[in-house]
């Protein structure tokens, strides 16, 4: 099984996951194929008692900017394809994003009546508009970035803007065991930047002040 929850989560928490899902899930989850993700497997039973729309709408949102992301990782990493590290930079990146994703793709199916506050929703529906158009002008502009310095700066911009606390603001605010026991949910963005912060300096050392200043801004 890929992706960002594997087999390993699944048996560290087999009451969690059989309680949110059932014992079917459970197994399929132990005997699926490698192609396979547990997304796809819990596909079927996350809408069973659909979250109220507010929520459902702005996750799905989330789930939008985390694929565009990705999608954009993508692209430089064929754009720059005859420069096999900072290609499989790249994909490393698209496969984080990617995985991000399906974390909120869960969230979206897991929130339930309680879990998010007024609040929540108030503060995040504010922020949305402000990266989505950020994630707008990036795509626009992608292909005038040549340098290697100046795509890795795009990089250090796109992380260092709210992306990462919107996708940590989400798994907080969704309050369900799975969510909350699984360390998949915790741990993807410290990864994610530890990756990025130990990565970009190999790659270009004048970087390295500037992703101290991202990992300080992101403890």
């Amino acid at each position: 099984m890929k992706g960002v929850i594997c087999r390993r989560h699944v048996i560290a928490h087999p009451l969690t996951t059989i309680q949110s899902f059932g014992w079917t899930v459970f197994f399929r989850a132990l005997t699926a194929g490698p192609d396979r993700t547990f997304l796809s497997i819990v596909a079927p039973t996350l809408f069973e008692e659909p979250p109220p729309p507010a929520v459902s709408s702005l996750i799905e949102r989330c789930v939008g900017l985390e694929v565009r992301a990705a999608a954009i990782y993508r692209r430089l990493a064929g754009k720059h394809g005859d420069t096999p590290p900072l290609a499989s930079f790249f994909e490393t990146l698209a496969r984080h994003e990617q995985g991000h994703a399906e974390l909120l793709e869960l969230c979206r199916g897991l929130a339930g009546e309680s879990s998010w506050e007024e609040k929540d929703l108030e503060r995040w529906l504010s922020v949305l508009p402000r990266l989505e158009d950020r994630m707008t002008e990036v795509e626009k502009n992608l292909e005038d970035l040549v340098e290697t310095s100046d795509v890795l700066n795009l990089v250090i911009d796109i992380e260092g803007s709210e992306i990462n606390q919107l996708f940590h603001g989400v798994v907080s605010a969704t309050k369900n065991d799975f969510v909350q026991t699984f360390d998949a949910f915790r741990n993807a963005e410290k990864e994610h930047l530890d990756f990025i912060c130990s990565e970009i300096p190999r790659l270009e050392v004048d970087l390295a002040g500037a992703c101290a200043d991202l990992r300080a801004a992101h403890p």
